[in-house]
């Protein structure tokens, strides 16, 4: 039996990671504009910082 390892992830990657599967499931599609950063932080309940780094990354 093989097990991967558990990796902790940091809150800008989830947030990411959430940005990336609402265009993959197509729930954001071209031309979409994103909410702000300030909506994003409020509605996944994570600082804007977290949001803003995601954006970035």
């Amino acid at each position: 039996m093989v097990l991967k390892p558990i990796k902790r992830q940091k809150v800008w990657q989830q947030v990411e990671k959430q940005i990336k599967d609402l265009i993959i499931n197509n729930k954001l599609k071209i031309g979409d504009k994103l909410p702000s950063e300030k909506e994003l932080a409020e509605k996944l309940k994570v600082g804007r910082r977290s949001v803003r780094e995601a954006l970035h990354s």
